[in-house]
């Protein structure tokens, strides 16, 4: 929903800078520099993946992502024993699901599970994207929610919403109907 949110937003703002800036495209066009050097800067703010280092072996690399993350330093360790604990598991029921390894001691058990949480390229991950029932529904449902957003119409009534106040639909010969101006004041105010 925050994507179609966000979209929307982005529909509106871009009406409301062509009501601003009137009929000069040059200017328009680079009102859209604007967002993406903002998001230039804010990028490098952004602390790393903890569950990217947990998956590199950087334990105290991901706890002060973590510490960045949440704040206080028991919900670090938390999330960190957490994360831990789902790739663990993750590695178990990918790469040797019916391997029981309780009676390894806890040394053997982490070197054995950071091998294979390493293990596996791009499209190994992805094949098992696509072959455990519960990632794959989640991944259909998740196409359909995306499609359905797009499908829906609303960005149709937002970009032909200029061509639908501008020309008289019953008649096409006419010329404008609607001057210009009002134009981008119904398209702000849709």
């Amino acid at each position: 929903m925050l994507w179609q949110l966000f979209d929307a937003l982005g529909i509106f703002l871009g009406f409301f800078c062509a009501l601003i800036v009137m009929d000069s495209w040059r200017v328009l066009l680079a009102t859209a520099i604007i967002p993406a050097i903002v998001l230039l800067f804010l990028v490098f703010m952004c602390p790393e993946s903890p569950r990217f280092l947990i998956q590199r072996n950087k334990y105290a690399d991901a706890y002060k992502s973590l510490l960045e993350l949440r704040g206080t330093p028991i919900q670090a360790a938390r999330d960190l024993y957490y994360i831990h604990t789902q790739l663990q598991t993750e590695a178990i029921k990918i790469w040797h699901p019916h391997e029981d390894k309780s009676w390894w001691s806890e040394r053997e058990q982490i070197y054995a599970y950071q091998s294979w949480i390493n293990r596996g390229n791009f499209f190994q991950r992805m094949m098992c994207l696509a072959t455990n029932p519960r990632t794959r529904r989640a991944c259909m449902v998740a196409l359909i929610v995306m499609a359905s957003q797009q499908l829906c119409g609303i960005n149709v009534l937002a970009f032909y919403s200029s061509e639908l106040l501008r020309t008289n639909q019953s008649n096409p010969s006419d010329a404008l109907l609607t001057p210009p101006m009002a134009v981008k004041w119904y398209n702000f105010g849709m």
